[in-house]
């Protein structure tokens, strides 16, 4: 009986780590979306930093999938400087928006260095 007890018990504690787990993760994925939205009703300013960030990453994305990747690199770069440019004017509001952008610069940015070593 105090076995089944004791299972039962850790059991329980299972559920609870697996629930904070799943919980944590879907915090994590809330904050990246709203980021993203953030971005993208920033980004329909045209003028604004963001926008042009956006873009400059849009056109990263573009080489990449047109495998040019002479162009990606060159590319890259102006993403990179619209995006440290975006930063400079961050706030709470469009925090998550600047750091969404730069994971998605790194993210191209190994792809790219990979593609490129490989060729």
């Amino acid at each position: 009986m105090k076995g089944f007890l004791f299972l039962l018990c850790i059991v329980l504690i299972g559920f609870c780590g697996i629930n904070y787990i799943q919980t944590q993760s879907l915090r994590q994925e809330i904050r990246e979306l709203e980021g993203k939205l953030l971005l993208e009703q920033e980004a329909r300013k045209q003028d604004s930093p963001m926008g042009i960030a956006r873009d400059a990453l849009d056109q990263v994305q573009d080489a990449v999938k047109n495998t040019d990747w002479t162009q990606a690199q060159a590319k890259l770069e102006e993403a990179k400087q619209r995006i440290e440019a975006a930063g400079k004017n961050v706030s709470e509001r469009t925090k998550p928006g600047v750091d969404w952008m730069q994971k998605q610069y790194d993210q191209l940015s190994q792809q790219v260095k990979d593609k490129v070593a490989n060729h």
